[in-house]
């Protein structure tokens, strides 16, 4: 049998230990391919029948301590996959939905804390899933994180965080402190970052691509 083509856009791909790919799509789902058969379609319906299925799928990252995927959707918030069962679990949180219900990015440090770049800012969650705090632009605020969407996000060898976002640039956040502090574009300023709009980082020791 030939293997079967992913459906949908692919959004994101994550590995695990054991060379399993999980494809997050736009409009099928979460794809599995698993390196000796033909790609297998996951469940894209949680747990909770009374939820909507899971289509629209903008981030995934992969929890190997937990064996956990972690999945970030557009509309319907944060949920998680079991790799071994295959069941998909919603994240609960008592924020409101609006904060978290569109997922754009995912990051975990190594103390296991979560975070979750939504279109309203950054969410800070536990290993297990528990929400500990929420980070939105506050204007009076020169400490706070960007006004925009939170593209990525990319852990820094000192425990830090950088953090792309739409519009308003590149920000270095210290979880201990809880403040952010912003690179922007300067027309002035030749040294300083060539646009606003981040779409991607990688971190390559002390060097940071943005």
């Amino acid at each position: 049998k030939k293997p079967q083509a992913a459906k949908g856009t692919a959004t994101s791909i994550v590995e695990n230990s054991q060379g399993t790919l999980f494809v997050g799509t736009w409009g099928a789902g979460i794809q599995r391919v698993d390196p000796k058969v033909p790609y297998v379609s996951l469940i894209t319906k949680p747990d909770n029948k009374t939820l909507p299925a899971i289509r629209n799928i903008s981030a995934l990252y992969t929890d190997e301590t937990n064996n956990k995927t972690w999945v970030g959707t557009s509309g319907t918030g944060l949920h998680w996959l079991d790799q071994d069962s295959g069941q998909i679990l919603k994240v609960q949180s008592t924020l409101p939905q609006h904060l978290i219900e569109g997922v754009h990015s995912i990051a975990q440090l190594s103390s296991g804390q979560l975070y979750v770049g939504t279109s309203q800012g950054l969410w800070q969650l536990s290993a297990e899933g528990e929400t500990l705090a929420f980070f939105r632009h506050e204007p009076t605020n020169p400490n706070t994180i960007g006004k925009g969407y939170v593209r990525v996000i990319e852990p820094a060898s000192d425990g830090n965080l950088w953090i792309g976002v739409g519009g308003t640039g590149l920000h270095h956040f210290n979880p201990n402190t809880g403040k952010f502090s912003a690179y922007r574009h300067e027309s002035s300023n030749k040294e300083s970052i060539s646009g606003n709009y981040i779409t991607s980082l990688l971190v390559d020791g002390d060097v940071i691509w943005v």
